[in-house]
């Protein structure tokens, strides 16, 4: 017997609502946590189900022993879950990756050939990217290991700024009355590369510049299939718009 996750290592938001559920390759009788293990306040577990669920509210990374017990055997794996602290101007963009053609198509209103970039954002900001996937028009769940997004000046240039893994985090979201997955990559957008970027490459206004974003995603394969266990893929770039703050500009 063997428990089913998608990634023993979940990361969540403080005060995010989140739903876990793994799954056994056998009936399962009940589900446990080890007896010497605990949950984070706020977060709670169903012996039937298995699944595990709530709103952490203070922030850290907690270890537990998650056990399915069916007749005559059990399984254990270990799980870490970590709940990191969310700015509250942080605000959440939305953007759906074609697997197939590895093109970002964004939900903010904005597309190149109408606006001259695809997304807008400005200096200093703390941002959320809302990360689902489609293939051929339609929605679906691959198994992701990570995500995480850059920014260079062009094409030919190193990288300015980059989220780091602990930027990510899965979830499931509650849309009516249904539960979808979402992946979420935060990032704070100012470093000393992108001050530098922006400042060189202000428009005739002298309030805005553009540069490429992308997304580097490591799918994970699924169980038992040969090769190897990731499958690492960057996005086609895109151009994003980078206002500057003139009242309050750190440029």
């Amino acid at each position: 017997m063997a428990i089913s996750i998608t990634n023993s290592a979940l990361s969540f938001a403080v005060g995010q609502d989140f739903v876990f559920q793994p799954t056994s390759d056998i009936a399962v009788t009940r589900w446990a946590i080890n007896s010497q293990d605990f949950l984070p306040a706020g977060v709670f577990f169903s012996p039937l189900s298995g699944t595990i669920q709530g709103n952490c509210q203070v922030a850290g990374i907690y270890k537990f022993r998650l056990q399915a017990i069916s007749t005559g055997s059990t399984s254990e794996v270990e799980i870490v879950m970590g709940f990191f602290g969310i700015a509250e101007e942080s605000y959440e963009k939305k953007v759906v990756i074609d697997t197939a053609t590895l093109v970002p198509t964004f939900l903010d209103g904005n597309t190149s050939a109408t606006s001259g970039y695809d997304s807008f954002a400005k200096y200093g900001d703390d941002l959320i990217w809302s990360i689902s996937f489609a293939k051929s028009g339609s929605v679906i769940s691959p198994r992701v290991a990570s995500i995480s997004f850059a920014v260079r000046k062009d094409d030919e240039s190193e990288v300015l700024l980059e989220s780091d893994y602990t930027s990510y985090r899965y979830s499931l979201v509650l849309e009516g009355g249904l539960y979808y997955p979402r992946n979420y990559v935060q990032i704070t957008l100012a470093s000393e590369g992108l001050a530098g970027a922006v400042s060189d490459n202000l428009s005739a206004t002298g309030t805005f510049c553009d540069i490429l974003g992308e997304f580097q995603i490591d799918f994970a394969s699924p169980i038992g299939a040969s090769g190897s266990a990731i499958n690492r893929v960057t996005t086609k770039s895109f151009k994003m718009r980078i206002a500057r703050d003139i009242a309050n500009s750190v440029l």
